[in-house]
């Protein structure tokens, strides 16, 4: 079974009258007349200056008259939780805030119809126009548009001002793992159209629907539907001019229609045409583009123009083979991804998303799930240009009511979407939910029913964590899975089983993965990662591991990346940020690649990769390491400190060399790679300290500067080890004896007890064990706060304070992460002692000591 596009004359969404006219056609493909841009019929003048805003409820602020000189002054894009919304504790202001600005209409306007557009506002907006309320709008991904003409006052000052309110309301997403940031964080317009317009009105599109069908290299069908609006009180002559270009402006072919449009209501105009040899959009190898051009014309005259993008392709996911762009088989690997950055919220520039696709096109990426909202315009944009593509999703996560408000909001919010996106190729799924729970089965049939009507022309999806046999999972054209083994639950490679389990099981439902990963902070790194310890080398481990598990079944039609970088989650506290979800390839601030980034780059991209992993893992004590290397060669030499440790090859872009020496200092690695005859290489240069001598140290927490101490109940074994303050007596040193590469015993001096961990009514706890029960040994690793002890025969970290400082000290304990930045310790040489166990004071002369 495959499932494709459907096949229809005529958008189902058509309700108004309709004209179906009989094409002239004007240009052919040889055609190479470059088209005159379109007279100035519609004006769009963005509200880019500045606003005034103020947080919280501010009674009668809608009135013209208001004092808003105390307000702060902002410029769109904005959000108020920029920093709250990011900073952990979940508590970011979630609630209303006013925006008031001053706009003059020029002169010019008069008598024509005007339109104030916002491209977003999260969560609802209230609109008001010198104190009148214009409009209302509950979403806050989606356009919307009102009618201001009676409301502005051409060549006059007008007061707009908004309110825009975030907090929890039946508006989805009524969950999510995300932060739902505040305000009107995309532009705001005022347009300006003439009485008779291509429609402005539904839903926030642009009133123009192409739908290309029976798309092959030869030749392709292109209906083009266009909605004209008549608000004159007489019926108007007028003539709808379909233009096509391609991607040099050349035209391609030119439509005409003439109509008489009847007064106040709108007309739907179809247009039929077959383009022969179109040159197709063929994703990432060649994402070819044409556009349209729509014009309305009176006479000679353009009264009103759009220009929408265009591009011809056929798709189809078989629950076999997976996916195919044009006939072809193409594997679907690549990103999620969230619309905000570091400090910005979601009020990112267009230069900050051009940068962010840059890099997922670095990466090789060739879909993107824009999760778990309605993205902007520009960022569909790019998707067309770059080839990538993309999953399309309304803000339905976890929860829904059972009302008709609530429904009602969720299908409003998925006609938003499909409607004010329809006419970009890169958008080949429109999916209904995100891990939504309960019995949400009927009201998803529901949702599939409504977004067949609006486009049947492309599949629906949704993205599922529910057991197998849940119908939520069997509502769409294909299905999408959530899955985190070896992160959350079991281990990666049980993806394998499972996948093929649900495949046996239901061999007819195309099914793909749409998220899979693992957190990583760039400040964590060990020698022996486990999961949920956020260090960098795990995700790196966890990702080589899960693809090679997917990249083995084709039937899998997708394999998503959760995250493409690191986004914001104030509530959550995890890694070396809390407010932060670190699963991402990139860091939130998009300075660093992690090493996983390079993993698929070296897997998915064609450009030449040779990257050396754990170059932020710098600093750690042991004369011997394995390197890593991921490239995209067969091949990859390594060369340490001018030592040539030989060739490597692999068929998974995986090379490792065991075993490769270290000297105390700087270390000079060099792997190098001939890709394409061209010889690529990756350096990176390591700091070795020196290996710690046996004997005393103190151990001290990074953070809080409270020693490790074996109170007087640690004078027997089984006690708990506490943290004391700095001054206390001779028990805070500890003896530390090398055993293999890194690995140290840790005595302490006073008791004779060894440092260990046990597991005391199901916590970690820090004990005392003798040397004749045989001593654990720990790892010293580098952390942010000097060293990090990680126990061997566990992989449990040595963690800092566990309650309130006591007599007898402070309670430590292990986790079994690194997500506390403050589990980091510092070692220093402890005076030595004599055989009574008390301190030896150097020589005074030799000290610098003077009496």
């Amino acid at each position: 079974m495959m499932f494709s596009a459907r096949r229809v004359a005529v958008p189902a969404f058509v309700s108004a009258p309709i004209v179906i006219c009989v094409l002239m056609m004007f240009g052919v493909f040889s055609a190479h007349a470059v088209p005159q841009p379109p007279s100035l019929s519609r004006t769009d003048a963005p509200l880019d200056g500045a606003w005034q805003f103020h947080r919280g409820v501010a009674p009668h602020a809608q009135e013209a008259a208001f004092d808003d000189s105390a307000w702060d002054p902002v410029k769109l894009p904005h959000t108020w939780n920029a920093k709250d919304g990011e900073d952990g504790g979940g508590k970011y202001y979630r609630g209303v805030g006013w925006y008031r600005t001053h706009y003059t209409p020029p002169a010019n306007l008069a008598g024509r119809r005007l339109l104030l557009q916002f491209d977003a506002a999260s969560l609802a907006a209230s609109v008001y126009v010198n104190g009148a309320l214009v409009g209302e709008h509950r979403g806050g991904f989606a356009a919307f548009r009102f009618d201001v003409t009676e409301a502005l006052h051409v060549g006059a000052d007008n007061v707009i001002a908004v309110k825009v309110d975030n907090a929890k309301a039946d508006i989805i997403p009524l969950e999510g793992d995300f932060t739902v940031f505040g305000g009107l964080y995309r532009m705001a317009h005022v347009i300006s159209t003439d009485a008779v317009h291509i429609r402005t009105d539904d839903f926030g599109s642009d009133g123009v629907f192409l739908t290309p069908a029976h798309v092959t290299s030869d030749a392709a069908d292109l209906k083009i539907l266009t909605e004209v609006r008549n608000d004159s009180p007489a019926a108007r002559d007028v003539t709808v001019k379909t233009t096509v270009f391609d991607a040099q402006d050349h035209m391609v072919t030119s439509l005409a229609k003439r109509l008489i449009a009847p007064a106040g209501v709108s007309t739907d105009v179809v247009q039929d045409t077959v383009l022969k040899k179109p040159r197709l959009w063929d994703g990432a190898a060649d994402p070819y583009l044409y556009h349209a051009v729509v014009e309305l014309r009176a006479g000679d005259r353009v009264i009103d123009s759009v220009r929408e993008p265009l591009g011809f392709r056929s798709y189809a996911v078989s629950p076999e083979t997976g996916f195919s762009l044009n006939g072809k088989y193409l594997d679907l690997h690549g990103v999620n991804k969230h619309q905000d950055g570091l400090d910005q919220g979601w009020a990112v520039a267009d230069a900050q998303q051009d940068a962010d696709f840059a890099l997922i096109k670095e990466l090789g990426a060739n879909i993107v799930r824009l999760s778990h909202y309605q993205h902007s315009q520009h960022t569909l944009d790019l998707c067309d240009k770059l080839g990538i593509v993309t999953w399309a999703e309304i803000p339905l996560i976890d929860v829904f009511e059972k009302n008709d408000r609530f429904a009602d909001n969720v299908r409003q919010q998925l006609t938003e979407l499909i409607k004010q996106n329809y006419n970009h190729p890169a958008i080949c799924f429109w999916s209904l939910s995100n891990e939504l729970g309960g019995q949400a089965a009927p009201l998803l049939a529901s949702l599939d029913k409504t977004a067949h009507t609006l486009d049947p022309s492309r599949l629906t999806v949704l993205a599922s964590n529910r057991y197998d046999y849940d119908p939520i999972n069997f509502q769409t054209d294909v299905l999408g899975y959530n899955r985190y083994f070896g992160w959350y639950y079991r281990r990666t490679t049980d993806l394998a089983a499972w996948a093929d389990r649900f495949h046996a099981r239901y061999p007819l439902t195309p099914f793909g993965i749409t998220e899979y990963g693992a957190g990583a902070s760039v400040a964590f790194h060990g020698d022996e990662p486990q999961p949920i310890d956020h260090t960098e080398e795990y995700q790196a481990v966890y990702h080589e591991t899960a693809w090679s598990v997917m990249s083995e079944r084709p039937y899998l039609w997708c394999k998503l990346v959760w995250n493409m970088f690191d986004f914001a989650v104030d509530a959550r506290k995890e890694g070396d940020h809390a407010g932060r979800n670190d699963k991402g390839l990139v860091t939130y601030d998009r300075r660093t690649r992690k090493d996983a980034f390079y993993f698929y780059k070296a897997n998915w991209s064609k450009e030449p990769t040779v990257y050396i992993t754990g170059r932020r893992y710098d600093n750690r004590f042991g004369a011997k390491r394995t390197i890593k290397v991921y490239s995209s060669a067969a091949r990859v030499n390594l060369v340490v400190n001018g030592a040539d440790l030989g060739d490597r090859t692999s068929e998974d872009h995986v090379f490792e060399w065991r075993d490769a020496l270290m000297n105390a200092g700087a270390n000079t690695v060099v792997a190098s790679a001939t890709i394409d005859d061209k010889k690529i290489s990756d350096i990176v240069t390591w700091q070795v300290p020196p290996r710690l001598p046996d004997g005393g140290y103190t151990i001290t927490d990074g953070a809080t500067y409270l020693r490790l101490d074996a109170p007087k109940t640690g004078r027997r074994a089984g006690a708990q080890i506490r943290e004391w303050r700095a001054d206390a007596a001779n028990n805070q040193i500890w003896n530390l004896t090398a055993v293999a590469d890194g690995s140290y015993t840790i005595q302490n001096a006073d008791s004779g007890f060894y440092l260990s961990a046990a597991q005391i009514q199901g916590n970690w706890t820090l004990v005392q064990q003798r040397a004749a029960a045989g001593p654990q040994t720990w790892r010293i690793e580098p952390a942010i706060f000097g060293s990090r002890l990680v126990n061997q025969p566990s992989g449990m970290i040595l963690d800092n304070v566990n309650g309130f400082l006591t007599t007898e000290g402070m309670g430590v304990t292990f986790i079994p992460t690194r997500d506390d930045g403050r589990a980091g310790w510092t070692l220093q040489p402890a005076l030595p002692l004599d055989a009574a166990g008390n301190a030896i004071k150097s020589n005074p002369e030799n000290s610098g000591e003077t009496q």
